[in-house]
């Protein structure tokens, strides 16, 4: 089989999908240029990155905890090619147990291969601007958005 034609790979719900190929170098630049650090390429047809600003953090590595293990979730994007091209699976910043109005979500979109799109600038800035203050409160009592609107 020729290296550069598309291999059929379980992907995400097991669809299909070519590789990268040749765009996966370039994919990881234009991630990095934007302060994105790339964790892993699980196999030749996927990569998979994260925010370094998520939560205004500016020394990424000196975190007292794992977010997860604090049930913080950091913007992170999975980068797959599916039929019609690339995808780009983004779970935004937040809390993974938590009031609706913080909890994170997960978003898929078309992605325009090495030029980013331009719909991560609103998970970045929300990433990096998010209110830690609330989401503390959110995590430690919960249901947050309801007390509020109480008030």
């Amino acid at each position: 089989m020729d290296g550069d034609a598309p291999r059929p790979v379980a992907g995400p719900a097991d669809e299909p999908h070519p590789p990268l190929g040749p765009h996966t170098d370039a994919i990881i630049e234009a991630f990095e240029s934007r302060d994105w650090t790339f964790l892993d390429c699980p196999d030749p047809n996927t990569a998979f990155f994260t925010y370094r600003g998520s939560f205004g953090w500016t020394d990424f590595e000196r975190k007292a905890y794992a977010p997860t293990d604090i049930s913080l979730a950091t913007l992170d994007c999975f980068v797959y090619g599916d039929h019609r091209g690339f995808v780009a699976k983004v779970t935004t910043c937040g809390v993974t147990k938590g009031c609706p109005d913080h909890r994170s979500k997960t978003v898929r979109f078309p992605f325009d291969g090495p030029q980013l799109s331009g719909q991560f600038n609103e998970h970045e800035v929300h990433a990096r601007d998010i209110d830690t203050a609330a989401v503390a409160r959110c995590l430690l009592f919960g249901a947050c958005s309801e007390a509020v609107r109480r008030g």
